[in-house]
This record gives C-alpha cells, sequence and structure tokens, in this order.
C-alpha cells in the first residue's frame, strides 16, 4: 500500500515547461511506501482511493491543512477488496476523525461494505463513500446506515477531462495523427492483475476490461466520438465496445495495447501478444499502418509500463511515444528519466462539479 504527502517543491516547477495545459517534464519511478502505524494512528483524515481521488489531495490540504491526512492510493479489485475487509486492514484507520473510501473501478459487494462502514461507527469515526455507481444500482442498502455522506461520482470528470486535454494535445499538430495510432495503457488500469482476470480476458475478451476499466472506456468513446460511427454504446453498455474497439482497429488504425511485463504487450482486441525487441517491428505487429505511439497512465505508473516505455523513449529520442500522465501520486524530477506531459488531478477540481461538492460535505464532517 503506499501513502503519499503531494507536494510539488517551488524548485521543481521552475523546470516544469508549459505547453496546451499540459506541464512535461522527466520523472522517475518511485519505490512504494508503505502506509505506517504512526500515521495511522494519528490521521484525522483518512482517504483510500483505489483509481484517482475524486478530492484531490492538494484541496484537502488548503482546505483542512491544520488536520493530518493520511492518503493511500492502490490498486484493487473486488477480490482483494473483500480480504482487505476480512483481514482487517482498514483497522489501523480506526481512530480517524473521518474515513473516505472511494472506490470507482467495480462496486463492492454489499455485504462487505456493511461490515466495513459498521466497523468504522463502532469506533465513532464519520465516513464518506465515493462511488462510481448510484445507490439504485446496488442490490442492498443495509450499508448506508453506517455511511454518514456518499457521493456518486459517476461522471468521473476529471477523467474525461484529462483524456481530452491530452488527446487535443496529441494532436495540435495534427488531426489525423488519432488514427493509426497504438495507445498503450499502463497495466495499473487495465484488469489483468491475476491469473482469474487473465482467464476471465481470455474468455469474454475486451469487454471484460471495459467493465472494470474507466479509462479505457472513455478512451475508447473518445477516439469513436471524431469517427462516422453511428452508434457509440451508452458508457455502461460494456458488449458494446467490442464493436466499437473493431471498428476503430479495422477502419482507422487504431490499437489498445497494455504491457504485461518485460517488454512483452497484450493486444486489448485480438489478445495477440507482441513482444518489444525493436520499436519499428513492435509498431508493425501492433495493427495494420500504425506509425505513431501514445501512451496513458495515472501515476505512479507501474513498473512493465514505467520500463518499457523508458525504452521506446531511448530507441526513438523520447519522441515516441507521448505519454500523458494524470498525477495522483507525487512525481519526482528526473532529468534521465521518462518524458511525460501531465496534469495534476487538482487541475480540474474547478470544472468538477462532484469534487467540489463531495470536498464541501466532508468538511461537513469535520
Amino acid at each position: 500500500m503506499k501513502t503519499c504527502t503531494k507536494r510539488i517543491a517551488t524548485a521543481l516547477l521552475a523546470l516544469l515547461v508549459l505547453f496546451s495545459g499540459i506541464l512535461a517534464l522527466t520523472a522517475s519511478r518511485p519505490q512504494k511506501a508503505d502506509a505506517n502505524a504512526a500515521e495511522a494512528a494519528t490521521a484525522q483524515i483518512y482517504y483510500f482511493t483505489d483509481y484517482y481521488p475524486t478530492i484531490p489531495y492538494e484541496e484537502l490540504e488548503s482546505k483542512f491543512g491544520g488536520l493530518q491526512i493520511a492518503f493511500v492510493h492502490d490498486y484493487i479489485d473486488v477480490e482483494t477488496f473483500n480480504l482487505m475487509v476480512e483481514k482487517g486492514y482498514f483497522s489501523q484507520y480506526m481512530n480517524s476523525s473521518v474515513v473516505v473510501m472511494d472506490i470507482k473501478t467495480f462496486m463492492p459487494e454489499p455485504d462487505y461494505l456493511e461490515k466495513l462502514f459498521g466497523q468504522l461507527k463502532s469506533s465513532n469515526n464519520r465516513t464518506m463513500y465515493i462511488s462510481a455507481y448510484d445507490l439504485t444500482d446496488f442490490p442492498d442498502l443495509r450499508f448506508m446506515g453506517y455511511v454518514d455522506e456518499f457521493i456518486c461520482d459517476k461522471e468521473m470528470s476529471t477523467l474525461s477531462y484529462y483524456l481530452k486535454d491530452s488527446l487535443n494535445n496529441y494532436t495540435s499538430m495534427d488531426k489525423y495523427r488519432l488514427y493509426d495510432t497504438a495507445y498503450l495503457i499502463d497495466s495499473n488500469l487495465i484488469p489483468l492483475h491475476t491469473q482469474q482476470n487473465w482467464d476471465r480476458f481470455q474468455k469474454e475478451g475486451i469487454v471484460y476490461l471495459c467493465r472494470y476499466s474507466p479509462l479505457l472506456r472513455r478512451l475508447l468513446l473518445q477516439i469513436g466520438e471524431t469517427t462516422p460511427y453511428g452508434n457509440l454504446p451508452n458508457e455502461y453498455d460494456y458488449n458494446a465496445y467490442e464493436d466499437l474497439a473493431a471498428y476503430l482497429y479495422d477502419r482507422w488504425g487504431v490499437s489498445f495495447l497494455a504491457c504485461m511485463k518485460d517488454g512483452i504487450y497484450v493486444n486489448l482486441l485480438t489478445r495477440q501478444m507482441i513482444t518489444l525487441n525493436d520499436v519499428g517491428t513492435f509498431m508493425n505487429e501492433a495493427g495494420r499502418g500504425i506509425n505513431s505511439l501514445c501512451a496513458f497512465g495515472f501515476w505512479t505508473l507501474s513498473e512493465a509500463s514505467y520500463q518499457s516505455w523508458s525504452d521506446i523513449q531511448h530507441d526513438t529520442g523520447k519522441s515516441v511515444p507521448a505519454v500523458y500522465i494524470l498525477e495522483v501520486d507525487e512525481i519526482i524530477h528526473n532529468p534521465n528519466g521518462l518524458m511525460i506531459n501531465y496534469n495534476p488531478v487538482m487541475t480540474y477540481f474547478a470544472e468538477d462539479r462532484v469534487a467540489r461538492m463531495a470536498l464541501d460535505r466532508l468538511g461537513s464532517l469535520l
């Protein structure tokens, strides 16, 4: 698990280059830092997110700077969440004044939510649950008896703004650059972390991935909107994404890949495995007519993605792939590291209605 204090030093800001609303720098991949018992015991606000935080850390610090804040970001699935509840992982934060659970990639089982929030309330915590699902989506709402504030962030506006800004920047010199491109997605954002995940992917294909990857869904939709494709799916109509991905692949030369390990990629539509030996061969194997690479991820990237994208940039003189990052964890500048274009989560706070509402409601709990 990672606990982050998210600050960019003044000296670092002087090194950043601003263009088209995107900050560019080279960055190194930090090691994971475990949450420590001392921080857990003293935190007055505990914020856990499995994706990116609806309320940016900087906004928490700005509004509640006098309080101790523990911000924990980790990519988990529903099975891992269940195990964390069963094993009492969250009990280390039972003494916090307010506990915020911000879970966007899956709908937890109501029994586990009831157990978690029941335990938190029994320790006199005030609780906030931020979900990508409406309450009407849950089959059982008994857990709401232990939740002080529920926030539905189905809009995930920050994610949409980040993708829109990134694609606009990527195509700023040539709008047709959007096509004939292989889009590399950080493996942290694709649910292929376990053998069970992999088996389901082999059986269900990209439909399974879209069910648990909001970024993949939104990226497919935003690229699809620029084409004559006449029947874009509702975001949660997961079965329709395979047809859209196949259309983009066949008609527009668009592929989606994720690096699994050691330069080995998987095509998320065809399920073909591709090994990165040299960039030219890799692009030929990624899809028909591929002539550019564009990468997306949240910081901190997976080790596999960071290393592979760095290797490609080294071979191409840092021009490929263009790497677009949503900063969730702190970015550390390294002149010899991966060249990235990035925006902090806080960039979009003023435009994100749900984020502003969540911050206001959190204030009412303190």
